[in-house]
């Protein structure tokens, strides 16, 4: 799950993602104004950690603009996430 600090809300709609999701066997792991890399790292960690069929879900609470988020420095495309998410 991914924040900025100036989302409007977005700390209470971390909190009660982080509250709930957990109570359906749903690990998180929270960034807050993350970097484009990080994002990208925190992505390939996590699959690459997974053993057993899973999912992979990702909120992104960011400002952006079409097809993209606005990380801490730098746009990223919301594409290319989905591309890494899919990759063998």
């Amino acid at each position: 799950m991914y924040t900025t600090n100036d989302s409007p809300g977005a700390e209470t709609e971390l909190w009660q993602s982080e509250k709930v999701l957990p109570q359906f066997n749903i690990n998180v792991t929270t960034l807050k104004d993350p970097a484009v890399g990080k994002i990208r790292t925190t992505i390939s960690e996590t699959i690459n950690k997974t053993v057993e069929p899973s999912a992979l879900i990702v909120i992104a609470m960011m400002h952006g603009k079409r097809g993209y988020v606005k990380a801490k420095d730098n746009f990223i495309s919301i594409r290319d996430l989905i591309m890494q998410m899919n990759a063998p």
